[in-house]
């Protein structure tokens, strides 16, 4: 069962949708197994149908173990905290994508409908090492783009893991992927379009996510 923590402003119904259109920033979270202290965390983020979406590898071995989102996270607090057990995500482990079912707002970061061209400019996040407790944007070209996932021509350092990869940036912000893995040039990520959403949650568990051009 999702659980929320005491002493903070938590639950996805406190997001207006004033702040999810300003600040897609409070749409993105560190995700941790075992709280915010946990060494080995990822970054995850919230979508429009109040789905959450990161890497399967940033899930734990043992399934039944509790994971964390802190929404908002910046050096110890956070807007929103949501807990579920590994194995309420639903795993896609070929594509390295896993997602999280209604959490219980429709706000978020639309998804785009289009993957992203070779050299258009996009911009990562994530809570990569060394600055672990502050969220982290960088902008970035396209250095290659397929079907199912693309290359950003700069690296991601350890902690990034699962976070997003928008086109455009603030409030006009799209998600295009999440990060998968990283080389000394490059980061790899995995596309997340409306269908790969709307077949992990069927209707009942979340809304639908929408097509959004780019």
């Amino acid at each position: 069962m999702r659980s929320r923590a005491k002493g903070i402003a938590v639950g996805v119904l406190m997001l207006t949708a004033a702040a999810a259109k300003s600040d897609p920033a409070d749409l993105i979270g560190r995700l941790s197994h075992a709280g915010f202290k946990t060494k080995a965390h990822c970054t995850a983020t919230l979508i429009e149908g109040g789905h959450i979406v990161t890497a399967a590898h940033c899930l734990p071995n043992v399934a039944t173990d509790t994971v964390t989102i802190a929404l908002g996270y910046d050096r110890g607090s956070a807007s929103n905290v949501i807990r579920a057990a590994g194995n309420e995500f639903r795993r896609d482990a070929t594509r390295d994508l896993a997602v999280l079912c209604g959490t219980g707002s429709g706000q978020g970061v639309p998804v785009a409908d289009d993957p992203p061209n070779r050299a258009e400019p996009v911009q990562i996040a994530g809570y990569g090492i060394p600055r672990v407790h502050a969220l982290q944007l960088r902008s970035c070209q396209v250095a290659a783009s397929g079907a199912g996932g693309f290359a950003v021509a700069c690296p991601s350092p350890p902690g990034t893991s699962g976070g997003p990869v928008f086109l455009n940036a603030g409030a006009s912000a799209v998600l295009a992927g999440v990060i998968s893995a990283t080389s000394p040039d490059q980061t790899i990520a995995v596309r997340v379009t409306a269908a790969d959403i709307d077949q992990a949650c069927p209707a009942g568990q979340g809304g639908r996510v929408g097509r959004r051009r780019s």
